[in-house]
């Protein structure tokens, strides 16, 4: 849960940084390699749908160890420590 509210406030952070840049880049990756610029398009569809993808392995990531403390028994984890 906490991985999820850490994954969305850096989206939030992120994405409206994420135009500028973008734009920035492919104007001087297009002038360095083509030697000329190129029309710039952004797709917000796309950033949102890259937030779906980053939460969902984000509660996936966050899954794994809870599960894996779930089988713990609180003996282990204590000698463990």
């Amino acid at each position: 849960m906490f991985a999820d509210f850490l994954t969305c406030f850096g989206c939030v952070l992120a994405l409206p940084l994420s135009y500028p840049a973008g734009l920035l880049f492919s104007q001087a990756l297009s002038r360095v390699i083509l030697g000329t610029g190129l029309d710039f398009n952004y797709s917000f569809s796309g950033a949102l749908l890259w937030l779906g993808i980053v939460l969902a392995l984000s509660a996936l990531a966050s899954l794994w160890p809870a599960l894996s403390a779930l089988r713990t028994s609180i003996r282990e984890a204590l000698v463990y420590e």
